[in-house]
């Protein structure tokens, strides 16, 4: 039976890599004793898997690994086993089981959110900032933002316009959800960037002077955007 488990990653941990954090869950689940299923063979290892990898420097809300259990325990047990074995800075938020056919964290994924802050510095270059939300709108108005993406294999131009499903302002803070399927995905610090030269500023804007804040991971269905977390159900 499959199982998503969503948790937390904040303060510190945000400078742990993707392969470390997978490390530290296998021997986690072991240290909970949780009833996993193990691959076959002759090197078996948990079943489990784990959603987009969250870029270095980034916190998160919304993190998902998949795991297969070889017996059913109550959601809220599973929460309590692996959060008694959770060092500061990570939290197990949900623990629901999932129906057979569903597709793994990572290739369900379409879009993710995000919360974004400028760092002091920042701020004081831009000044004020009473006019963001409708510059905002112009900047979403315009018929195109065309960049440069550059893969391992390739270099193509993409306009990061329809790839944009929200962008807004908030007191202090600034909110995106964007794509970030395996086909068309794009950086919210790409989009913040394209953004302020657009306004015209010349800074180039970063892990180091955004702090972001990665608030969930959707998949979709019938064209809606759904939570990764809203696909399995508690028992």
């Amino acid at each position: 039976m499959k199982v998503r488990v969503r948790f937390e990653k904040k303060g510190v941990l945000k400078y742990i890599g993707h392969l470390d954090m997978m490390r530290y869950f296998q021997k986690a689940i072991s240290r909970a004793n949780l009833p996993i299923a193990y691959s076959e063979g002759f090197n078996p290892h948990q079943i489990m898997s784990f959603g987009n990898p969250l870029g270095l420097g980034m916190t998160s809300s919304a993190e998902y690994m998949d795991i297969e259990l070889l017996e059913e325990i109550p959601s809220l047990e599973g929460i309590n086993r692996l959060n008694n074995e959770m060092v500061q800075g990570i939290k197990i938020l949900s623990f629901r089981y999932l129906p057979d056919k569903a597709k793994n964290a990572m290739s369900a994924t379409w879009a993710s959110s995000y919360k974004i802050e400028l760092n002091d510095k920042i701020k004081v270059a831009i000044g004020d900032m009473s006019d963001i939300s409708q510059s905002i709108d112009e900047f979403m108005s315009q018929k195109e933002c065309i960049i440069t993406k550059k893969t391992k294999k390739s270099t193509r131009d993409i306009d990061i316009l329809p790839l944009i499903y929200e962008f807004k302002y908030e007191e202090k803070y600034f909110y995106i959800k964007c794509s970030s399927s395996s086909g068309d995905n794009i950086k919210p610090e790409v989009i913040m960037n394209e953004f302020f030269k657009y306004l015209g500023y010349k800074f180039e804007l970063d892990r180091v002077n955004l702090y972001i804040e990665r608030l969930d991971i959707y998949t979709r269905i019938d064209n809606n955007l759904i939570s990764l977390d809203d696909i399995g159900v508690d028992r």
